[in-house]
């Protein structure tokens, strides 16, 4: 996960919190959170990472400790109280 932040979380701007499961969550579990300002940033960034061949190299390097079909985007809102 530091090589992918390093590789190409830095060159889309994302500043990268890696979470892993402790109490009530599996502690195979696996989270990369990261903030947008906006939706259509989102979708740029999408875009952008598609043709990383970096995030494609990746991606089968980390295959062998995936379950297939497990992965998922989340998108949440911030709210400040």
């Amino acid at each position: 996960m530091r090589k992918w932040q390093k590789e190409i979380g830095e060159s889309l701007g994302w500043k990268i919190r890696l979470l892993t499961g402790s109490i009530g969550a599996n502690e195979s579990r696996f989270e990369m959170e990261f903030q947008v300002e906006t939706l259509d940033a989102l979708d740029k960034a999408w875009a952008k990472l598609a043709t990383f061949e970096a995030h494609k190299r990746l991606g089968r390097e980390v295959e062998p400790f995936v379950v297939s079909g497990t992965n998922r985007w989340e998108v949440l809102r911030v709210v400040d109280l």
